[in-house]
């Protein structure tokens, strides 16, 4: 089975397992859906930019994790979310100084952790957000389809036109070719629910949604290429044959679902 194949099998098993979660199964079933998500996903970035500090990996992975059942299930006053966050840099410079054998490192290490529990944790759970009230399934899948309909367009119009590198000293394979056709994938995917599904979005809504959409979750794979390259990693993991990790199939939805869920917010959609 070729590469292609492999990404169109696991991508046809993940969408299965994902309505499963989403229509199927009783609420918050899909909160912790996305919070597997979040584990594995924190322990394939701190894996990769940690190297071999296997305490340091664990502990940023339950870091994460933690720091997302705090904002889904505690947040019932804004003072909460203050609290949760501004522990994070505390309990990382905690860790830190209870285990002094690299002072040299230990202010950079400490952002790190900072950095990759924050990363991963508040977008993610920003997306597990969409699926409760005033918000639903369908919501949530909006979110996913601007982003992934975008990356899957960007993806095959790239390989099958792209020319003009976008930026290779980051990521060699990405075009202007494919950013475009990743642009008129993520609006094309909003126009169909606006269509077909959530009427109550406007064309206004449609284009405000896709454009920037798109524009983060293509930022968002650059960013997580460049993470890569730093740490000398090909992919972030193995999990998802065809795809590599699942930081890898998350990397644009790490930027997109906060934007997609603050614009419904802010317009009273859903």
């Amino acid at each position: 089975m070729n590469n292609l194949a492999r990404r169109l099998v696991t991508a046809a098993v993940g969408l299965v397992a994902l309505f499963v979660f989403l229509y199927a199964l009783p609420s918050p079933s899909f909160y912790f859906f996305v919070l597997a998500a979040i584990g594995v996903a924190s322990w394939e970035l701190f894996t990769a930019i940690l190297g071999g500090d296997r305490v340091a990996v664990a502990t940023g992975a339950l870091a994460t994790v933690s720091v997302s059942l705090a904002l889904f299930f505690l947040d019932r006053q804004p003072v909460v979310r203050w609290i949760v966050l501004a522990g994070v840099p505390i309990g990382a410079l905690l860790f830190f100084l209870l285990r002094p054998k690299d002072l040299a490192r230990a202010p950079a290490r400490a952002a790190t952790l900072v950095f990759g529990v924050l990363y991963v944790a508040v977008p993610l759970t920003l997306l597990a957000y969409l699926y409760m009230p005033p918000f639903g399934p369908t919501w949530v899948v909006l979110a996913l389809a601007v982003t992934w309909v975008g990356d899957t367009a960007a993806y095959f119009v790239g390989r099958a036109w792209g020319k003009h590198k976008m930026y290779p000293a980051v990521s060699p394979k990405k075009t202007l070719e494919g950013a475009g056709g990743g642009l008129a994938g993520s609006v094309l995917a909003a126009l169909v629910f606006k269509l077909w599904i959530l009427p109550e979005l406007s064309l206004v809504d449609v284009v405000l949604i896709g454009v920037p959409a798109a524009v983060l979750e293509q930022a968002g794979d650059l960013c997580e290429s460049m993470i890569k390259r730093g740490a000398g990693v090909k992919d972030s993991g193995g999990i998802l044959p065809g795809h590599g990790g699942i930081l890898d199939r998350v990397d644009g939805l790490l930027f997109s679902a906060p934007y997609v869920y603050l614009y419904l917010l802010a317009h009273r959609l859903g």
